[in-house]
């Protein structure tokens, strides 16, 4: 996700022939770079408070880092059919794990790798905010540092999001990776009165492998 650019934006409701190119015109004024740099697509979303305008998530990568990623299934003489971003990904295996998450209308998604990860804001489905996060190395026993970056952030992105949809609120957060002890669910969801879950990735792991 580091190298892929996801932008939010709303335009006036557009006849969907009229989608491809409004939409890449718009696009223009919240990437760094020319859209002939890039591979993009876009999805729109249905905004049911006024129907005069439409919610566009804008994906984009430059072509240079398709071109790296997709070099060694080429060598392979493999074709790629279909390239998805992290965040969605995530947001897919979340609903395979967690059907029950498809019904909350934003939830809050947290990936940790190690000292890093990112934050993922998904709507109604799509992923249209993405953020890296640093958190702190810390020994294992010492958590609470940990979950108080970790707080800082998520505390960030909420209010992000309701100054963006006023009146609304995160509902849920769902957090992936080994990078937090088992109590910190029940600090967390104290601290941001929100339900949070750290997600089993074991299920989708046959016995015989590891992760």
């Amino acid at each position: 996700d580091e190298e892929v650019i996801v932008r939010y934006f709303q335009m006036p409701r557009l006849p969907r022939k009229e989608w491809n190119r409004a939409v890449r015109f718009e696009a223009r004024k919240y990437i760094p770079f020319t859209l002939d740099e890039l591979v993009s697509d876009f999805s729109v979303i249905e905004d049911k408070a006024d129907k005069g305008k439409m919610n566009v998530v804008f994906v984009a990568a430059k072509k240079e880092v398709i071109e790296r990623h997709t070099a060694l299934f080429t060598k392979a003489n493999l074709r790629v059919s279909h390239l998805e971003t992290l965040s969605i990904s995530f947001t897919r295996l979340l609903y395979t794990l967690d059907p029950t998450a498809k019904k909350e209308k934003c939830i809050c998604v947290v990936d940790i790798d190690g000292a890093s990860g990112s934050i993922i804001l998904v709507k109604e489905g799509l992923p249209y905010l993405v953020r890296r996060i640093s958190l702190e190395e810390t020994e294992s026993a010492e958590i609470q540092e940990r979950v108080e970056k970790l707080l800082d952030e998520v505390r960030l992105t909420s209010r992000y999001y309701r100054n963006q949809f006023p009146g609304e609120n995160i509902s849920k957060v769902f957090i992936f990776g080994d990078g937090l002890k088992a109590e910190a669910p029940s600090l967390l969801t104290q601290e941001l009165n929100i339900p949070v879950t750290i997600l089993d990735l074991s299920p989708m792991v046959r016995s015989s492998e590891t992760i």
